[in-house]
């Protein structure tokens, strides 16, 4: 809490916490998806071949090798415009808090007492809120979030990915085309290994799948008009409890009538058709609504005035951009998918 000097001791602790968080997070990630490479690498030197003589193993994994190669790049694309944009945030909001000091003088004292004295995070939610062409981008980065979360949600059940946990607590400290990127990755290796147990799964209820939703969709056309108000700040809780909160609530169980193993080539194929997914309900008012909410402003503001308001300030861009790169690399990742699936 604030101290009596008007400090804002809790929120600068946050906000270190908050990029340590970050820093512990993807390296447990990435030590994960470091172990999956060596054995899959491992398991490339066991060519098997086809009745033909043909190595099939061998052909498949440099297939995989050049997927992965491609995500990876994307994930390095999220992770430094996340950092440029968040970057030129924090020294936006230093400069307004010093504006007669130079970038060169900054010390490890001064940097607490503006993150001391600063609201960073009330200064964030509310940039991206306080206008109409900042706050499509926010609504679109937020639920194309949520959509993301019910999917890894159900995928990395279904794959057994290790620490999953941990890339939900990453994509509610960064936005979320990092996540989803090194979730791909750990996706595209675990199918490579041959001992992989893919689960047979029990979808959640429909009727919570739409209730979700609609509350989301609900809370977030409340931002604009809440800003300043007193119901800001609670309702900025609400929205990230709610992107959240697939991994909660809509999380399969096991299913107790089916075999629990399926092949890689149904489980793939079976993932990637919309109708057959777990999470078929959620995901179908997701992907309506972000649909909806891109005719919207495309109805309402031209495409110069939604590029405006994606570079109005760096805040915003953080989120904008960050959804554009989610949505192309998610596109990257379903060619590659079905790519993957025609050919087993």
């Amino acid at each position: 809490m604030p101290t009596l000097d008007g400090d804002n001791v809790t929120g600068a602790l946050m906000f270190f916490a908050y990029m340590v968080a970050a820093l512990v997070l993807t390296g447990l990630i990435c030590r994960d998806l470091l172990n999956e490479y060596s054995t899959t690498r491992r398991e490339c030197h066991t060519q098997s071949r086809d009745k033909n003589g043909n190595e099939t193993k061998g052909r498949r994994s440099n297939e995989t090798q050049a997927q992965v190669s491609i995500i990876a790049a994307l994930a390095t694309l999220s992770f430094a415009a996340l950092s440029y944009h968040m970057l030129n945030f924090l020294i936006q909001s230093y400069q307004s808090w010093a504006p007669s000091d130079s970038l060169r003088d900054v010390s490890m004292s001064k940097i607490w007492r503006w993150s001391t004295k600063s609201t960073l995070f009330q200064d964030f939610a509310e940039t991206i809120n306080n206008d109409p062409g900042r706050f499509w981008w926010t609504n679109l980065a937020l639920t194309y979030t949520f959509g993301w979360n019910v999917y890894m949600t159900v995928e990395g059940a279904r794959h057994s990915i290790p620490h999953l946990w941990a890339y939900f607590l990453l994509d509610q400290i960064l936005p979320v085309s990092f996540t989803q990127n090194v979730f791909c990755l750990a996706l595209l290796m675990r199918r490579e290994k041959s001992d992989t147990t893919l689960r047979t799964l029990n979808p959640s209820s429909p009727g919570l799948q739409v209730l979700l939703v609609t509350t989301l969709v609900g809370i977030l056309r409340t931002g604009p008009s809440s800003v300043g108000t007193a119901s800001f700040l609670p309702l900025v809780l609400i929205t990230r409890a709610l992107v959240l909160a697939p991994v909660l609530l809509l999380r399969p169980r096991n299913s107790q009538t089916e075999a629990g193993v399926h092949s890689q080539a149904q489980s793939s194929s079976r993932a990637s058709r919309l109708g057959q997914h777990e999470s078929r309900w959620a995901l179908a008012l997701t992907i309506a609504s972000i649909a909806l909410q891109i005719a919207k402003g495309l109805s309402e503001s031209s495409i110069t005035e939604l590029w405006t308001g994606l570079n109005s300030s760096p805040a915003v861009s953080a989120l904008g951009y960050d959804a554009l790169i989610g949505m192309v690399s998610l596109g990257v990742f379903m060619l590659m998918d079905d790519k993957t699936t025609a050919v087993r």
